[in-house]
């Protein structure tokens, strides 16, 4: 559902995203939840259980920050960067609580990235042909993912998908910080 459809009826938005669907299945509807999550490798999934992804901040442009750390012996670390879309929407729905409209934007359309090189040169021409990369790619990752059955998410990207609604008041604080109170 996207939010641009329910602007005069901010309450009903409300209602849909505060009924009893999990908060991940509303936060991935606009990215093609079904197809996304089923499509996930399990050993990626697993693997995403090693990484511990820390919120970094609010962009101006709408784009949460997170900083992921490898703990399986490496400390590698990685940038991933999820895009609210439907912030602006949510931010001119003057009858909601910040909370709320930061919810909206969470569970509105997102666009994402990682600096991974899996990310990089696995997912993110997959992730623009489905229309969720920040960075749009168009160069087919015919080597690294032909028959685009690797899944759709590098595994710190999955571990911030999982984070991310437990980070929802710290994003609310920055968007005060940036936004104000409006």
């Amino acid at each position: 559902m996207e939010l641009s459809h329910c602007k005069k009826d901010s309450q009903s938005v409300v209602n849909l995203v505060l009924e009893g669907r999990s908060f991940i299945q509303l936060l991935l509807d606009e990215l093609r939840r079904d197809e996304l999550v089923r499509d996930l490798d399990p050993r990626r999934v697993e693997r995403s259980k090693q990484c511990i992804s820390n919120y970094v901040g609010l962009t101006k442009n709408h784009v949460v920050i997170f900083k992921t750390i490898h703990t399986n012996g490496s400390r590698r670390t990685h940038y991933q960067s999820v895009k609210l879309l439907d912030l602006d929407i949510a931010k001119g729905m003057d009858d909601l609580k910040i909370r709320d409209k930061v919810r909206l934007a969470l569970a509105g359309d997102l666009e994402l990235d990682c600096s991974c090189e899996d990310f990089s040169y696995r997912y993110r021409y997959q992730a623009t042909q489905l229309d969720y990369s920040l960075v749009p790619e168009d160069r087919p990752s015919f080597v690294t993912n032909p028959n685009f059955d690797k899944g759709t998410f590098c595994k710190h990207m999955i571990n911030v998908i999982r984070v991310l609604p437990a980070n929802q008041m710290e994003i609310v604080s920055d968007y005060i910080k940036r936004f104000g109170n409006k």
